[in-house]
C-alpha cells in the first residue's frame, strides 16, 4: 500500500498531522515561492530604492498575506524572507557600504524611513483581522474560537461562550491569535460590538504608530530632521534625486571614509584631492577644494530665497527655514548633489558650468531661485 504525502495541499495551506507542523510547511512552502518570485526582479534594472520598494510591496509581500491571515508566521520564515527583501532591495553589489539599520525602513516617508512593511507585524494584524471577523460572524468558525478562548476571552468578547467541556491544552497557534485579541481589545483599538468591520490596515497602523527614529537622528542632533525628510521626497525631485537625497541624509553614501571603517582593506578613507583630510559626506559636499567654491556659489546664490540664514550641514540636508520656496531650494540642492557626486563617480572636478546646465535642464515647475547665465554658443 503506498504511502500517504507528508502534506496535503489545500487552498495554499500545507495540511499536516499537527498545527505545529502545518504552520512550518506551510511558511516553508510560502518561503520557497517568495524567493522564486523574487529572482526575475534581481535581473531586471530596478535603480532607485523606492522602485524596489514598490515592487518588494505591490508584487512580492502580497503574496505572503493570503496565508498570513490564517497561520502565524513564524520567527525563522521572517528572517528568511527579510534577508532575501534585503538583498533585493540593497542589491548584491553596489549598495554594499550603503545598508542601513533595516528597522529604519519601516517608518513613513515623512520621519525617514521608506515605509516598507514590517512583515511579522503585518502578518498579526491580518491575523487580528481574520479572527475578529470570525468571532462577529457567529457562526462555526466563532464557536470553534469559543472552544478554546472562551473561558479566557468571554470577559471581553461576550460572542465566546466557553463550552462545557474545556479543552486540556491549548495549541500554541491559538495561544497567538488569543495573545492578539486581548492585546488588540484591552488598548481600544477593536470595537467589539463592530468586529466585521475591523481592518488589517488599522490594526498594522497602530502595531506601527511609534517606529524607532532613524539612527542619525541620535549623532547629528543639530539637524531640524522633520523638516529634512519629508523634503526629500518632494514632487520637484527627480526619483534618482530623491534616492541620493535619502542616502545622503542618512549619511549611508560610500565615500572613503564610511568604506574604511567598514573594511580598513579596501582603503585609508583620505580624501585624493585634500591630503591629510578624510572625504566624509560633509568634506565631499562642502570643504572639498573640487566642491568648495560651487558649494558657496550655491549657497550665497540661494540666500536671497531663504528665510533665514542655515549652516552649511542644514543646507545640504534642506534642512532649513520653511518658505515659500522649500520646493526650488530642495531641488537646487539636490540638483548640485547629483552632480558632485556623479562627477565624483567619474574623477572629473564639477563646473559651475554644469552645475548652471544642470538647473537649466531641470523640468518645469522649477524656478530657478537666480537668473541663469545663457549657454554660449
Amino acid at each position: 500500500m503506498a504511502s500517504l504525502p507528508p502534506t496535503l495541499r489545500v487552498f495554499g495551506v500545507e495540511f499536516a498531522a499537527s498545527i505545529s507542523a502545518t504552520t512550518t510547511a506551510s511558511w516553508q512552502a510560502a518561503v520557497t515561492r517568495f524567493q522564486a518570485a523574487i529572482a526575475p526582479w534581481q535581473r531586471r534594472q530596478v535603480v532607485t530604492l523606492h522602485s524596489r520598494r514598490n515592487v518588494l510591496e505591490t508584487f512580492l509581500f502580497s503574496k505572503l498575506y493570503y496565508l498570513a491571515q490564517a497561520l502565524p508566521l513564524p520567527a525563522a520564515a521572517a528572517r528568511t524572507i527579510t534577508a532575501a527583501a534585503g538583498a533585493f532591495l540593497w542589491g548584491e553589489a553596489g549598495f554594499g557600504a550603503e545598508r542601513m539599520a533595516w528597522e529604519t525602513l519601516h517608518g513613513p516617508l515623512s520621519a525617514g524611513g521608506l515605509a516598507l512593511t514590517h512583515l511579522p507585524s503585518r502578518a498579526e494584524a491580518l491575523l487580528v483581522k481574520q479572527a475578529c471577523w470570525m468571532i462577529g460572524q457567529e457562526g462555526r468558525s466563532a464557536a470553534h474560537l469559543a472552544y478554546w478562548h472562551g473561558n479566557n476571552l468571554s470577559h471581553i468578547f461576550p460572542q465566546l461562550q466557553p463550552p462545557q467541556d474545556l479543552p486540556r491544552r491549548i495549541p500554541g497557534f491559538m495561544t497567538t491569535v488569543a495573545d492578539l485579541l486581548e492585546e488588540v481589545a484591552t488598548t481600544g483599538l477593536v470595537d467589539v460590538a463592530a468586529l466585521t468591520a475591523v481592518t488589517a490596515k488599522a490594526v498594522y497602523a497602530d502595531f506601527m504608530s511609534s517606529p524607532p527614529p532613524p539612527r542619525i537622528e541620535a549623532k547629528s542632533p543639530n539637524i531640524d530632521w522633520p523638516r529634512a525628510w519629508p523634503r526629500v521626497w518632494h514632487p520637484g525631485l527627480l526619483a534618482a534625486e530623491s534616492d541620493l537625497m535619502f542616502r545622503l541624509l542618512h549619511n549611508v553614501l560610500p565615500v572613503r571614509a564610511r568604506i574604511a571603517r567598514l573594511d580598513p582593506n579596501r582603503c585609508d578613507g583620505q580624501c585624493p584631492h585634500c591630503p591629510g583630510q578624510q572625504e566624509t559626506v560633509d568634506h565631499l559636499f562642502i570643504t572639498c577644494i573640487r566642491t568648495a567654491d560651487l558649494w558657496l556659489g550655491l549657497f550665497f546664490n540661494a540666500l536671497p530665497a531663504l528665510p533665514s540664514v542655515p549652516s552649511n550641514a542644514e543646507l545640504l540636508r534642506v534642512a532649513f527655514t520653511p518658505g515659500d520656496r522649500d520646493g526650488d531650494i530642495a531641488a537646487t540642492v539636490a540638483t548640485f548633489v547629483m552632480l558632485v557626486w556623479s562627477t565624483r563617480n567619474q574623477d572629473r572636478p564639477p563646473t559651475w558650468a554644469d552645475f548652471v546646465a544642470a538647473l537649466r535642464d531641470r523640468p518645469t515647475p522649477f524656478r530657478p531661485l537666480w537668473p541663469l547665465r545663457p549657454p554660449v554658443d
